[in-house]
């Protein structure tokens, strides 16, 4: 097929042609926000970025049409955030013409990968409560006590294996000649996430490839929970430092009892100690002027709901840096909307009390209440999980969040607490 600029819709995303993505154990999806499964890796990073299911979707984006999962980004646009989609264009604007060499079933003749986020594997050291055992090996022995079995995804199409848990650390497997010679040319950004990439072997070994090759212009991302910064003798910062563009997310959603709570394994004077040595390390290297980013990436859901404005306020008393919140979108009876109408507008008269913060969640609120949005099913789910695992993990939801006290004498939880 013919193309011409005029033809590339203004709804297609960049990722599939620029980006892989891959789930620990090496499951390809579209992106970290459309995380369907479509592929399963071969091991060569270049052969990946042309399987049968990222061809389908450049194929649907070329249609203007919009891939399965891909929604949320457009759901973002539409209450004002900044999406994946949108992150992406900007990061790379100008791959018309790479764009434009797709052929008709969605196949890329001279693939270049720009960006890289591996998942190298699940290895964590936190369980926590909106995550789950495919992001966690932390998460295998509660998930054996939930579920009664612990099994892994073999491929994208649903095949699974049990495995014990002396197995549960799932991890990708890379041709690391083929990485060296295909990939790191086009190169222009890596990034690491989890698990937990601070105690990652891969983690150190990558970067220390990358700074023994040369090749250290490219741009480093690392979303960590910061529960350590040193792993088997070796200090991430003094890796970092080789580098002249890197942005570091320190992935928290509360402090103290809640921030222990919702991120199990967490110690909150120990992660709250690491983001002050984390704040005067980028203090310093921004002096010499490089391209060197830190900030708070904090993600708002029906846990943390009430109290996102204290914890962004003990924030703002001593880091000076970013701090970025979004949405839940995943799991679903994690989202703001699971929660009754009569909580949402307690919600509502608390954050009106704070207008300077984060807009997006008022209109989001907003919204909700004005189309009546309730996932009463969702709600049951969030309950019962809840009390699941705070059974588990010998926890109490109501003693640790008092704030959602009203909840307590909800039919819905009556149903499942007594």
């Amino acid at each position: 097929m013919e193309r011409n600029l005029a033809k590339i819709p203004d709804s297609l995303c960049v990722a599939p042609w620029v980006s892989l993505y891959m789930h620990p154990g090496g499951l390809i999806a579209p992106c970290c926000s459309n995380i369907n499964r479509v592929g399963t890796t071969s091991g060569n990073l270049a052969k990946d970025i042309n399987c049968q299911g990222l061809s389908q979707v450049r194929k649907t984006f070329l249609k203007g049409e919009i891939p399965k999962g891909c929604e949320v980004c457009y759901s973002d646009e539409a209450n004002g955030q900044t999406s994946q989609r949108q992150r992406m264009q900007e990061m790379f604007p100008h791959e018309e013409n790479y764009i434009l060499t797709t052929d008709d079933e969605g196949f890329i003749p001279q693939p270049h990968i720009k960006y890289l986020d591996i998942r190298w594997s699940n290895l964590c050291n936190f369980k926590c409560r909106f995550c789950s055992y495919g992001l966690s090996s932390s998460w295998a022995p509660d998930y054996v006590k939930r579920f009664g079995l612990l099994e892994r995804s073999i491929d994208h199409m649903g095949t699974t294996e049990k495995v014990s848990l002396s197995d549960a650390v799932l991890h990708t497997k890379v041709d690391f000649k083929d990485f060296e010679e295909n990939i790191l040319p086009n190169l222009e950004m890596i990034q690491f996430l989890g698990g937990e990439p601070l105690i990652m072997d891969e983690f150190y070994l990558i970067l220390e490839k990358l700074i023994e090759t040369n090749h250290t212009h490219i741009k480093v991302d690392v979303v960590s929970n910061i529960s350590s910064l040193n792993h088997k003798g070796r200090n991430c910062l003094e890796l970092l430092k080789h580098f002249s563009k890197v942005t570091f997310s320190a992935s928290l959603d509360g402090m103290d009892g809640r921030a222990e709570y919702m991120r199990k394994g967490t110690v909150w004077p120990t992660v709250e100690a690491n983001l002050r040595k984390l704040q005067d390390f980028f203090r310093e290297q921004r002096k010499e002027k490089r391209h060197m980013r830190l900030q708070v990436f904090h993600t708002i859901y029906a846990l943390n709901a009430f109290h996102t404005v204290d914890f962004y306020r003990h924030l703002k008393s001593f880091f000076e840096f970013e701090i970025k919140s979004n949405f839940c979108h995943n799991p679903e009876y994690m989202r703001l909307d699971v929660l009754p109408p009569t909580t949402k507008r307690r919600l509502l008269n608390h954050y009106q009390q704070y207008p300077e913060f984060y807009q997006p969640l008022l209109v989001h609120l907003q919204e909700d209440l004005k189309e009546n949005k309730y996932h009463e099913q969702y709600f049951q789910t969030f309950l019962e999980e809840i009390k699941v695992f705070d059974e588990i993990r010998r926890e109490d939801f109501f003693k640790t969040f008092p704030e959602f006290s009203d909840l307590y004498r909800a039919p819905a939880v009556e149903s499942v607490y007594l």
